[in-house]
């Protein structure tokens, strides 16, 4: 999180993992007394600080994050990166007034970040609009021997200052239902510009769930689950089951937290009544409620296949097989059956042979539906052979497999994705 953190000690290590314990009690007045009592002995503070910050937004105790950053700051108040996760810290805590204020102070407004080039030609100068919430994985593909990078975050947008000089501007703000005010701000970023704009904001704010399923489901060949964006307390009253019933969901149904990715706070409902419990542990507000996708092949496993969709083609990128409705690749088996790995293989080996016609032109109907220069399809396949679309917007990311000779049949999917994606940019820039 900062610049040149001192590296952890044995000590501090130990110190993190009991402060975590603390940081996730019900009372954080445990966690702040422990940190008074243990200071003396901790060598990097401001490194601890960060690391539970750190961990404790990803466990949502956003108030505690707050705190613990607000304590770095005093130990090191220069320090800008500690104000732009103070800043994200009280987003994400819904302190929507405390955060703009921090954006707009002298420190965070207008800030930027610049991407050292690497090359020796004049480089192709990509101006990159990113949040600081969320954004699309993009250092893999803007390439640092091709490309000089500037990204300029949403919320810390001055328009009073000019734009980085750029020859092609890359939207990075994907996450419509938790990042809809980021590509507010990047619409009014890209009307300052004559240069080409890859995923423009008003075709990515198209692309957010509940419309994607409605959109996407109409499509032959296609299909998708039901959803309705509701709140919390909604999905408390008891009448739920029938208000849901009324827009064709049915139980058992799947409820997730907007802004939240890689599986966190989305759960399965099997009765109503455990929906409210459910409900009340999401750790937003609004809660996304869809119905179930039947998906599972005949031997009883779930598949889910990710392709991209870069310039008008479909790349392949993965295969992940679990026995869990979950699928993800980190938590899928693919890791421990070598034949799940060989399947995986023969689908980004021949996409089109794996699939089949009938799959590809469905998923050439959705890349044309969501009509992005970069994004990704999440989806299965159902007993009939139809596309069940899971999700299909610009927030997908391109995971680099590790040094494992177990994922050596991955790469070349991978790399000729990147590569497609970094020609992307280098063939729709300004002219030289």
């Amino acid at each position: 999180m900062t610049d040149g953190a001192a590296p952890s000690t044995a000590l501090d290590d130990a110190l993190f993992e009991t402060a975590l314990a603390f940081a996730l009690h019900d009372d954080p007045a445990v966690l702040w007394a422990f940190l008074e009592n243990a200071a003396p002995n901790i060598l990097a503070p401001v490194a601890l600080l960060c690391r539970l910050a750190d961990a404790a937004s990803m466990h949502t105790r956003f108030s505690v994050a707050d705190g613990l950053l607000r304590r770095a700051i005093a130990i090191e108040p220069d320090n800008v990166e500690l104000h732009f996760a103070l800043a994200i810290a009280m987003e994400e805590a819904g302190d929507v007034a405390g955060a703009r204020a921090a954006w707009s102070g002298e420190r965070l407004r207008g800030i930027e970040r610049r991407f050292p080039y690497t090359g020796s030609a004049r480089p192709i100068r990509v101006l990159t609009i990113g949040s600081a919430l969320h954004a699309i994985r993009f250092s893999l593909f803007v390439d640092a021997t091709q490309m000089e990078n500037t990204l300029v975050y949403t919320q810390g947008y001055d328009p009073d200052r000019p734009l980085p000089e750029h020859d092609i501007v890359l939207c990075a703000v994907a996450d419509v239902e938790s990042d809809a005010p980021a590509l507010s701000t990047a619409q009014q970023m890209v009307v300052r510009t004559r240069a080409p704009i890859v995923n423009h904001p008003e075709r990515v704010l198209r692309t957010g769930r509940v419309a994607q399923a409605a959109r996407l489901g109409a499509l032959d060949g296609v299909v998708t689950a039901r959803m309705l964006l509701t709140t919390r307390k909604a999905l408390q009253l008891p009448d739920i089951a029938m208000r849901l019933a009324t827009a064709g969901i049915e139980f058992p149904l799947l409820i997730r937290a907007t802004g939240f990715h890689n599986g966190r706070y989305f759960a399965a409902i099997e009765r109503p009544a455990d929906l409210a419990a459910s409900a009340a542990a999401m750790p937003r507000d609004d809660v996304l409620v869809q119905s179930f996708l039947e998906t599972r092949s005949a031997d009883g496993l779930f598949r889910k296949f990710r392709v991209l969709m870069l310039g008008g083609y479909l790349y392949p990128l993965h295969l992940a097989i679990s026995s869990h409705w979950k699928v993800h690749y980190v938590s899928s088996a693919m890791a421990s059956e070598a034949a799940f790995r060989d399947e995986e293989a023969a689908f980004l080996k021949d996409m089109a042979r794996f699939l089949g016609p009938q799959a590809c032109k469905a998923l050439e109907a959705i890349a044309a539906a969501t009509d992005l220069d970069y994004g990704g399809i999440d989806f299965g396949v159902t007993a009939d052979g139809a596309v069940a679309a899971f999700e299909a917007n610009g927030a997908m990311a391109i995971f680099v497999p590790d040094a494992d000779p177990r994922w050596d049949y991955r790469r070349e999917a991978m790399n000729a994705a990147l590569a497609a994606a970094t020609e992307l940019l280098r063939s729709r820039a300004l002219p030289q």
